[in-house]
């Protein structure tokens, strides 16, 4: 019959969580990029914010008020990134915390199923 344990609980404990951690490196990779895009994504929202401001400036200085649709477009442009860095943004966080939620919730049922069969070979062989 083969064993899953060694007979030292320490090294057994560590073979265990080196086992589930290359288990869930793929996915924690996965959680990263997902929180590096929902942090750029506003960013960008706000950089286009910035942008769709400056020309609404630009217009207003150049042809003064009375220019309305180019007023209008430049804040146009403004909400629009504003609201797509939004849109990016929220969901992906939900995401995220999902992903992650998952991650330790399987970390913890990996962990305990692999104590209960440590635990299993250590009685049988005793």
């Amino acid at each position: 019959m083969h064993t899953l344990s060694t007979g030292n609980r320490n090294i057994d404990d560590q073979a265990l969580d080196t086992i589930i951690r290359g288990l869930q490196a793929s996915k924690q990779a996965g959680l990263s990029t997902v929180m590096i895009l929902c942090a750029i994504a506003p960013l960008l929202g706000l950089l286009g914010t910035i942008t769709g401001m400056i020309a609404t400036f630009e217009v207003v200085s150049n042809f003064g008020l009375g220019n309305a649709r180019a007023i209008a477009e430049g804040i146009s442009e403004a909400m629009i990134t504003t609201r797509t860095g939004l849109i990016v943004a929220i969901p992906g966080l939900l995401l995220a915390h999902f992903i992650r939620r998952n991650l330790t919730r399987r970390r913890r049922l990996l962990t305990q199923a692999g104590l209960k069969m440590l635990n299993r070979d250590n009685n049988h062989e005793a």
